[in-house]
């Protein structure tokens, strides 16, 4: 979304659906030095993965947030 920062398109989404779970991608230093889960709360997002990700980093993503959707 061109005119929308990435922190603006999660305020959007969690607005319209409260329970929707987030996980951001960064790489090229767009995530700062900082430890993934405090920049994933600065941003409003339930989780980050450092670019370049496997897919079992993403899977192992998606399945974290999926188990907490489901109250695990």
């Amino acid at each position: 979304m061109p005119r929308l920062s990435g922190p603006e398109v999660i305020k959007m989404l969690r607005s319209l659906r409260p329970e929707i779970r987030v996980i951001i991608a960064g790489g090229g230093g767009s995530v700062p030095a900082i430890e993934p889960a405090a920049f994933a709360r600065h941003v409003g997002a339930d989780c980050v993965l450092q670019k370049p990700f496997t897919v079992q980093e993403l899977n192992i993503a998606v399945a974290g947030l999926l188990n907490v959707a489901k109250g695990g």
